[in-house]
């Protein structure tokens, strides 16, 4: 035989072709008895009446199997005790305001411990400070614009240190001795007589026949002598003074060129 496929023509064709037969043999009766088509043992019952004969007696007879008897009864778990194992069993129902608890071995709901330390401690075995980290935090200052209390303390920079770093009072007060201790001192001495030796920094004032505010002269004490300051007044005697001069008349300059 070739090789053919049923097509979808062909499969409504034998579906037809099957229908026709069932319909010429459903109007016709049958005249076979149970037995002459295998059916012998077999009893035409209603449902209503299967399920009322199917019970477990007599499923167990028909299987011929009888299944051992279990407790399928469950009871709330019971819990350990330090002496005694608890058993297993239902999980015991949590009470209203339960809900944050947990199941103990014990069979009873309890509150979780607190882990979190109260303190920072180098000694502790606890992971978990976070309480003691934040309290620790919440005393130090900002990096940004910190203000600060009490006496707050900086490291004392090398002398003649020059840039942003932050300088402590004993590194200003040093600076400042070091540099007044450049500063000579002045003082101002009225005196008779120039002492042997002078001092340095001292201006020494002796009177002179001056007037106004120039009656003194000055002196000072430099490299192992004295230094005369001079008087401040002017000696301007052989000088022309401006009424003394006179200008010249034109009558003057004619008599020049004459």
């Amino acid at each position: 035989m070739e090789n053919k496929y049923l097509n979808l023509t062909g499969a409504v064709y034998i579906i037809s072709k099957i229908k026709t037969l069932l319909e010429d043999k459903s109007d016709k009766g049958h005249t076979h008895s149970k037995e002459e088509i295998g059916l012998g043992n077999v009893e035409n019952k209603s449902s209503q009446t299967i399920r009322g004969e199917l019970t477990s007696d007599n499923v167990i007879k028909a299987l011929g199997y009888t299944p051992p008897k279990e407790n399928t009864t469950y009871a709330v778990m019971k819990g350990a005790t330090a002496s005694a194992a608890g058993t297993s069993g239902l999980v015991p129902a949590p009470a209203a305001g339960d809900q944050g608890k947990y199941l103990r071995g014990d069979g009873t709901y309890g509150t979780p411990t607190n882990t979190t330390d109260s303190e920072l401690s180098s000694t502790s075995t606890n992971p978990v400070q976070n309480k003691a980290v934040q309290a620790e935090l919440t005393k130090k200052a900002p990096i940004a614009s910190p203000s600060f209390t009490g006496t707050p303390k900086v490291p004392t920079a090398s002398a003649g240190t020059n840039n942003t770093q932050a300088a402590s009072t004993a590194f200003v007060t040093s600076a400042i001795s070091t540099a007044m201790a450049g500063i000579t001192k002045l003082d101002f001495q009225v005196v008779q007589t120039l002492p042997s030796t002078g001092v340095k920094g001292t201006f020494y004032l002796i009177a002179n026949s001056g007037r106004g505010q120039n009656v003194y002269d000055e002196y000072l004490w430099i490299n192992n002598k004295y230094e005369k300051l001079g008087t401040r007044e002017i000696d301007l005697s052989s000088y022309i003074k401006q009424s003394d001069m006179v200008a010249i008349t034109n009558s003057e300059i004619d008599a020049a060129f004459a």
